[in-house]
C-alpha cells in the first residue's frame, strides 16, 4: 500500500464516465431554508459536466483534494458512529499525511515514538490531557488504521479487480 492520493487519481479513479446519467430521487431532505432539491441536482450536474470535459492535469490537484477530503470524512463520521477515533483536526492531519504517502504506523505505549506522538496529539487537541496514554494512542490507531483499509479496499477493489467476501480463499 505505498500509493499516495496523487497516483491513485493518475491511475483514472474514480472513473469518469462520459455516458455517465444521474437523477433525482424522490428521498432528498427538504428543509424551507435550504436550495430546492432540483436546483442542487443541476448545480452537481453542471459541475459533474465541467470536470468530465477538462484535462486530467488540469483537475487532478483539485480531484485529488476532492477524493482525500471525501475520504477523511468518511472515516471521521465513522469513528463518530464507533464513538472511536480523535476529533475532526487530527483525524484530518493523520489521514492526509498518510494518503500523500507517508509511512505512519501504529504507536504503543512501549515505542521510542510513543512520547513524541502523545506530545504532538495534546498540541492538536488539549482536551486529550484528561485521557489515558492508553485510550489516546488507541484513538490515534483508529484513525491510522481505519484510513490504510479504506486505502487497502480501493487498490483491491478498483485497481486489482477482487470481489469483495469474507471468505479467506478468495
Amino acid at each position: 500500500m505505498n500509493n499516495n492520493m496523487k497516483d491513485i487519481v493518475l491511475k483514472g479513479w474514480p472513473p469518469i464516465a462520459k455516458d455517465f446519467v444521474i437523477r433525482p430521487d424522490d428521498l432528498y431532505c427538504q428543509r424551507p431554508d435550504a436550495q430546492q432539491p432540483g436546483e442542487l441536482f443541476t448545480k452537481a450536474g453542471t459541475w459533474l459536466e465541467v470536470i468530465q470535459n477538462a484535462p486530467l492535469d488540469k483537475i487532478q490537484g483539485v480531484a485529488t483534494k476532492e477524493i482525500q477530503d471525501s475520504m477523511v470524512r468518511a472515516i471521521f463520521g465513522s469513528n463518530q458512529i464507533e464513538r472511536a477515533g480523535l476529533n475532526l483536526d487530527i483525524t484530518t492531519h493523520l489521514c492526509r499525511r498518510i494518503l500523500n504517502g507517508e509511512d505512519v504506523g501504529a504507536i504503543c505505549e512501549g515505542d521510542l515514538d510513543c512520547q513524541s506522538t502523545l506530545l504532538e496529539l495534546y498540541l492538536w487537541d488539549p482536551a486529550l490531557r484528561k485521557l489515558s496514554r492508553k485510550d489516546i494512542l488507541r484513538s490515534r490507531n483508529e484513525v491510522v488504521q481505519h484510513c490504510k483499509a479504506f486505502i487497502f479496499l480501493i487498490e483491491q477493489f478498483v485497481f486489482e479487480k477482487k470481489h469483495l467476501t469474507e471468505s479467506r480463499t478468495n
